[in-house]
């Protein structure tokens, strides 16, 4: 039996080499399609894998700071006050005393005077004896400005920035020159006296 072995081997291996052959030669051309079908699956793999593949595109945002730059510009506005003078206001007031202006005359009596001796008493004396002086002329401002007391029938009261002045003036014919008090009451003077 063992002699049988070795032919038989031979034959059998006789027989696959054959059949190798034989597939070899029947695929002949189709050796490619062989190769195709072998490596199909691949390239399908590759070309499903590149068309799922995904394009990542990415935005850039920028962010542009704009600083504002706010530029303060102080200006100083210097206001000169004009304060009425002494001569000022005797001319005013002796072209009130000349026209008959009651109203400036009355006006310019200091506050306190009014309310120290009363309005009614103060616009009566105006328009009775004051209003009759006549040619009134401011000779000289002889001090001041100075806090003056004035004794009054309701008590004393402290008058702010009083000026001294003489003037003199006419008062039914007789020429009368006498010390007077003119006081700064704002930008305006104004003036003080006996109400009676």
């Amino acid at each position: 039996m063992s002699g049988w072995l070795g032919p038989g081997l031979m034959a059998g291996g006789a027989v696959l080499v054959v059949v190798a052959v034989i597939g070899f030669v029947a695929s002949g051309d189709g050796g490619a399609e062989s190769a195709a079908a072998t490596t199909s699956p691949t390239t399908d793999s590759t070309a499903t894998s590149s068309t799922s593949s995904t394009t990542s595109s990415t935005t850039s945002s920028t962010t542009t700071s704009s600083t504002t730059t706010t530029s303060t510009t102080t200006t100083t506005t210097t206001t000169t006050i004009v304060l009425e003078t002494a001569e000022e206001f005797a001319q005013a007031y002796a072209a009130a005393l000349a026209s008959g202006d009651v109203e400036f005359v009355w006006s310019r009596l200091h506050a306190a005077i009014k309310e120290g001796f009363g309005e009614d008493l103060c616009r009566a004396w105006v328009e009775r004896e004051v209003m009759l002086l006549m040619d009134y002329v401011l000779i000289s401002v002889n001090g001041g400005p100075v806090a003056k007391q004035f004794a009054m029938p309701s008590g004393s009261v402290t008058v702010a920035d009083v000026y001294d002045v003489t003037v003199s003036f006419m008062f039914q014919g007789e020429p009368f020159t006498a010390d007077s008090d003119y006081a700064q009451v704002g930008t305006e003077m104004n003036w003080l006296g006996v109400c009676r």
